[in-house]
């Protein structure tokens, strides 16, 4: 049984070059290292070190694609491989085919977040009146024409 490794936080900027492979089958939907359950079709990675949650941007030394990744697991257990990626972020880089690749990992800032658009300055609101009175109240107050939900 393997002791767990405590991973370190490298600084942005840090880089590593080696060998990186990817992992799929039978590991997709089983739990990571970090407790997180691994999916195949995510932008994930296991490095042996890094700790969980850094993000790396790994360029293929050979055709020049690139992808950036989140540590979430442990590996590789391959002597000389610095990485395996998930088979997305392997197939974003080119390397399904060959299962290997020679790569260099630079550790970035996470990304941010995607902020929903601003909201735009109009509203809705819905009443259910059927006091004509009120109605027109709440319309007023609105500043919008009302209308009553029966006769009058």
């Amino acid at each position: 049984m393997r002791k767990p490794v405590r991973g370190i936080v490298p600084p942005i900027g840090t880089r590593q070059t080696g060998i990186a492979s990817w992992y799929g089958h039978p590991y997709h939907g089983r739990a990571t290292a970090s407790g997180e359950i691994y999916d195949m079709e995510g932008g994930t990675a296991a490095h042996k070190r890094f700790a969980f949650g850094t993000w790396v941007r790994v360029d293929n030394l050979d055709n020049g694609k690139r992808t950036e990744v989140r540590i979430n697991d442990r590996g590789p257990f391959v002597h000389r491989r610095i990485i395996d990626l998930s088979r997305a972020s392997a197939r974003d880089i080119g390397m399904l085919g060959p299962g290997t690749a020679r790569v260099r990992l630079t550790v970035i800032a996470a990304p941010r977040k995607k902020t929903p658009p601003p909201h735009s300055r109009s509203e809705v609101h819905v009443a259910s009146v059927c006091d004509s009175a009120l109605a027109e109240a709440t319309a007023k107050k609105s500043g919008e024409p009302g209308e009553s939900c029966g006769p009058a």
